[in-house]
């Protein structure tokens, strides 16, 4: 005689339960991972300032947007991985569905739409949470403006609205850009050395206008600007570039902008490409429900086919 046990029967209903209590997690992961890296480019740290540094090395260039998204995957898209595979291990090992070729399709096509729809969704998130990072973090132009005076050695240093009177031009600058697509930033920034009011030197980058790099080598820059000051404001790969070129910068240094607008713009670029990422894989999912939809009205059907069991 042949006996069956409810463990058995009711094995697959556990593996459903904690696939469903799985998925919502791996979700929540991707999401804390997506935010942590997003904080990371914004800050310039960590492992994606490591892989920025690299690709400068030894390509002259890094991608902000590519890194984010790869490192993105690489430590939050495996969660997902494992359970999408869990499940499909599951299906396989429970009786084979009775499936027409039509409604293989549709499946197919559907699972395809909310993959893109997952990753137009983590873009626009990511798109958002950037954009927030620069309006909370960055230093605004309300205020009265702090004056500093490093001719009369007197150098208190808070970030925002702030006059600085130099005690000699500057003799040295740095240009950055920001490429793709085209050439998106172009700004260049005057080294200047200055004393705190201790006596403790502070290293000083003044953003310079177009036309005073064009005669910065003839003429100098004015020694007295009004702009807004950041901690440790320049972009990207430009400190360690100055501190391989044998100039060290010592942190903290601070950087004095032309204006807000100025200070956020790589920021906004990034946040652009971002957005701009988003809104081609919001179009590829449209025209992919699109399809979804034709193939539902070509089977008679406004609703997903059941699928009926052997």
């Amino acid at each position: 005689m042949t006996t069956t046990t409810a463990d058995g029967a009711l094995e697959p209903e556990r593996n459903r339960a904690w696939l469903k209590r799985a998925k919502p997690l791996a979700l929540a992961w991707l999401l804390l991972v997506l935010g942590y890296f997003c904080w990371e480019g914004f800050w310039y740290t960590g492992l994606y300032a490591a892989l920025a540094e690299w690709e400068h090395a030894r390509y002259d260039w890094y991608s902000p947007v590519g890194n984010f998204s790869g490192l993105v995957l690489l430590f939050g898209a495996p969660p997902i991985v494992i359970v999408k595979l869990i499940e499909r291990a599951q299906r396989h090992r429970e009786p084979p569905p009775i499936v027409e070729e039509r409604t293989a399709g549709l499946r197919a096509a559907a699972g395809l739409a909310r993959w893109l729809a997952w990753a137009a969704g983590g873009l626009a998130v990511a798109t958002l949470v950037s954009v927030l990072l620069i309006f909370i973090d960055l230093p605004g132009d309300s205020g009265t403006p702090q004056q500093l005076s490093a001719v009369a050695n007197r150098f208190q240093v808070r970030e925002g609205v702030t006059q600085v009177e130099f005690a000699s031009a500057p003799k040295r600058a740095i240009l950055f850009r920001m490429r793709w697509p085209g050439e998106l930033i172009r700004t260049s920034f005057a080294q200047v050395e200055s004393k705190l009011a201790n006596g403790q030197k502070i290293t000083l980058f003044a953003e310079l206008s177009s036309d005073e790099l064009g005669h910065f080598a003839h003429d100098g820059v004015s020694n007295t600007r009004l702009g807004i000051l950041v901690r440790n404001g320049l972009p990207g790969t430009t400190v360690s570039y100055l501190n391989g070129a044998g100039i060290h910068v010592a942190n903290p240094y601070y950087v004095l902008y032309r204006s807000a607008l100025s200070s956020r713009l790589r920021y906004l670029a990034v946040s652009v490409q971002l957005a701009t990422g988003a809104l081609v894989i919001f179009l590829f999912w449209i025209a992919q429900r699109l399809r979804v939809r034709d193939i539902r009205r070509r089977m008679g059907t406004s609703a997903e086919p059941a699928v009926t069991p052997n």
